[in-house]
């Protein structure tokens, strides 16, 4: 029947017209009618109404057994009866509705039309149609010969055939002259219902020459046990079939579900969630049109990436929200379907269409949690097939998957900006260092380089990603063919800074950092390798020491030659230039002392101080570091404790340890207060693994703990340094040359020496030195 939401007038004339129509044929067939059959009509009234009652109940509308007991209402008392039959069920039906509106509920493609229109409209055109059908089925069967009241007998079939499908014609020339009215193609509808057609209407009409002999040859009471049982497994029949239909559907719609889901998730660009969109949009309800819109809630704007109708992508320019259908359902974060009367349902919602108004339209929200982001929607402008709950909840599931990838596109989309903006920052640090950086993957291949890297090579950064690690780029960075991958390796398996110093061409001296980069997880992400260039540091450093050394040489010759002449004088001298004479003995023997040490550090740094190596007991060589300190304690009133374990002999220079002892002793005692101890403890050490002072291997220790005033733990690296004395605390008389010496020599033996805090207050000064065959240097 016609719908309302486009109601015009010459759809009022059709109706009414139609109804009219079939009341004046059924008025000039019924002249000579015998009111002996009014009983019958009236259990066949009843029937029908009771057949089409419990099909709409059981939401089975349009699976009624009424064609069948209008047929055999024909073949029983002919086409008066079957005329008011019709006629007069399909009036009483729209009254039963009227009274009660609550049964529309129901029927899904049904919408409450206007109260003056509903009874006239509706009721007019289904009696109408199916009072039409009856009477024209009719004359085609009484003109084959058929015989009332029927007798099924082998002359009775062509007729019977006849009529049925006379009915069945009738019946699919009016849906179609509806569907045109409509402008919708009668063929396709067909097409697409080609098998419920032949399931609800053409299969039941064989049991209406069943139905209508066992009236005539059983009587009333078999009559009507027959209609009600045949009629309660059609509906039992047809029941299943809708069930079969509805999870058919179902699997169908999880089918697009999962085929959206899985394009959907594959992708984290929103333009290609919308190609996804666009290539299932025939899939989605087989929809005229589908829109999906996006708003952004700063500028209170609405766009439309994606906007589909007929298959053909629509070009919708963005504006600003308004109070269409779009928005509300924005507004409300709610969906919204309107079937029918869109306008008139759309006025009393508050909301103005913008644009066409389609004859049904399906909008639900794109939600982000509680925050909608957009709205996905179907509309049909043509086909007057409404939406129906079913449909709202595909297109909500596939609304939900959408907005899901649309969020997720747009995180990652800011998460990349954001990415490559502080990339390109860090990028632009990176070249405005003056080091020279690259990155080296776990295989050694150079996959970034600054420009500092490429002046420092002389190497474009393409090229020295081309670099083979086995090759060119060895040379490079100070490696023998082969070195860096096995360095590399190395690294890998125990991660620690490798820091070196080579020459290039030039020549250019480079001084090189290694770093192994971990993950989270513990796997090596690649190697970082900082390349500075050291020439004008090393050109200074042997200019300095150059000088230096032809100072020490040039000052050691005149000082030897002053401490003698001057030691000559003391022993003629009188008693008051003795004093003086003291004094510049004193003075110059320092001055000696101090060149002799610049010359040992010299040598020790260029490893150039023979080292004459023997077996030797450290504790012996303590003992005779105290006797030589003894006297010097004494005066300053520090007592000397020894605290010596046995260990074995050690391979090292006798002198240069005891050396190494007695500086740190003089230092110990003078920086102890009066009354204080100074404690030397030798010990034998083993280190199960390479730590922070010693690598793994065996130990003897030497430990000399004073009481004064301590090293800060700013100042314990630096105070081995050549000349360095800390600020505060710990300031004597002396040049700062002791503690370099010490450092020197112990690591010429192939030791470590550390400062540290003593445990009851002061400082501890510690070296260790190898058992023979232990080295790790």
């Amino acid at each position: 029947m016609p719908q309302t939401s486009e109601f015009k007038p010459y759809h009022f004339v059709y109706t009414l017209g139609k109804g009219l129509l079939a009341l004046t044929w059924l008025i000039l067939v019924s002249g000579g009618w015998s009111v002996t059959h009014l009983p019958l009509l009236l259990l066949l009234i009843a029937v029908s109404l009771f057949s089409t009652l419990t099909a709409i109940r059981f939401g089975l509308v349009g699976m009624a057994f009424v064609s069948v007991i209008h047929l055999t209402a024909f073949l029983i008392g002919g086409l008066p009866l079957a005329g008011w039959t019709a006629f007069l069920s399909s009036l009483l039906i729209e009254v039963v509705v009227l009274l009660k509106p609550s049964l529309l509920r129901w029927i899904e493609w049904m919408e409450p039309l206007p109260p003056k229109y509903a009874f006239l409209l509706r009721g007019m055109d289904n009696a109408g149609t199916t009072a039409i059908n009856i009477l024209a089925a009719g004359v085609v069967y009484r003109l084959l010969g058929g015989q009332l009241p029927f007798e099924f007998t082998s002359q009775a079939i062509i007729p019977y055939f006849g009529l049925s499908i006379a009915y069945l014609a009738s019946d699919f020339l009016w849906h179609s002259f509806y569907l045109l009215l409509r402008r919708s193609s009668p063929l396709t509808f067909f097409r697409e219902n080609l098998k419920d057609i032949l399931m609800l209407q053409v299969a039941p009409l064989p049991f209406a020459a069943l139905t209508a002999s066992i009236y005539l040859k059983l009587g009333w009471l078999l009559f009507i046990l027959f209609i009600l049982g045949v009629g309660g497994v059609s509906l039992i029949a047809k029941g299943l079939y809708r069930a079969r239909t509805q999870l058919e559907r179902r699997v169908q719609e999880l089918s697009v579900i999962n085929r959206i889901g899985q394009a959907l998730v594959s992708y984290l660009d929103v333009n290609q969630i919308l190609e996804v969109l666009k290539a299932q949009s025939a899939s989605l309800l087989g929809e005229e049109s589908i829109y999906l819109a996006l708003y952004d809630e700063e500028k209170d704007e609405i766009a439309f990436p994606l906007a589909v109708e007929q298959g053909e992508t629509r070009h919708w320019a963005s504006r600003r929200s308004a109070n269409g259908l779009t928005e509300y359902v924005i507004r409300t974060a709610r969906p919204l379907l309107l079937n029918g009367d869109v306008s008139a349902q759309a006025a009393q919602l508050g909301i103005e269409p913008i644009g066409r108004i389609p004859k049904a339209w399906l909008g639900v929200p794109l939600k982000v949690g509680e925050r909608v982001i957009g709205v996905l929607a179907v509309q049909r402008y043509e086909s007057p097939e409404p939406y129906t709950q079913d449909d709202l909840r595909l297109l909500s599931t596939i609304a939900s998957q959408v907005a899901i990838a649309i969020e997720n596109a747009r995180l990652y989309q800011r998460t990349d900006e954001a990415l490559a903006s502080k990339v390109q920052e860090l990028e632009a640090v990176l070249d405005a260092s003056q080091e020279g950086l690259l990155f080296l993957a776990p295989s050694g291949k150079v996959v970034w380089a600054n420009a500092a890297a490429e002046r420092l090579l002389g190497l474009e950064v393409d090229a020295l990603i081309r670099s083979s690690p086995d090759g060119e780029l060895d040379g490079l960075l100070g490696f023998a063919a082969g070195e860096l991958k096995a360095s590399l390796g190395e690294l890998s398996r125990h991660p620690k800074l490798l820091k070196r110093e080579y020459e290039l061409p030039g020549p250019h001296y480079v001084e090189e950092t290694i770093l192994p980069v971990r993950l989270s997880t513990g796997g090596i992400l690649g190697f970082l390798v900082a390349l500075r260039d050291v020439t004008e540091e090393r050109e200074l450093e042997r200019l300095r020491e150059d000088l230096v050394h032809m100072i020490v040489h040039d000052l050691r010759s005149p000082l030897s030659s002053i401490s003698l002449g001057v030691e000559l004088l003391r022993e003629e001298a009188s008693r008051n230039a003795q004093t003086i004479l003291n004094t510049m003995y004193s003075s110059s023997h320092r001055m000696l002392e101090m060149v002799n040490s610049l010359l040992d550090i010299y040598r020790l740094e260029r490893s150039e101080l023979p080292l004459s190596k023997e077996a030797t007991e450290m504790t012996r060589v303590v003992r005779e570091a105290v006797s030589i300190l003894s006297s010097q304690a004494s005066r300053a009133g520090v007592r000397i404790r020894v605290e010596a374990a046995e260990t074995p002999p050690l391979e090292v220079d006798r002198k240069v340890i005891l050396r190494v002892i007695t500086n740190l002793l003089d230092n110990a005692i003078k920086h102890s207060p009066r009354g204080g101890d100074v404690t030397i403890r030798v010990t034998r050490v083993f280190s199960e693994e390479d730590g922070e002072r010693l690598p793994r291997g065996r130990w003897v220790l030497v430990q000399v703990e004073d009481q004064g005033p301590g090293i800060p733990p700013a100042y314990r690296e630096r105070i081995f340094d050549k000349f360095y004395q800390t600020p505060e605390g710990r300031r004597k008389a002396g040049f700062g040359l002791g503690l370099t010496f010490c450092k020197l020599a112990v690591e010429a033996h192939g030791g470590r020496i550390w400062a540290d805090e003593a445990p009851g207050g002061g400082s501890a000064f510690c070296f260790a030195l190898p058992l023979s065959g232990e080295s790790n240097i």
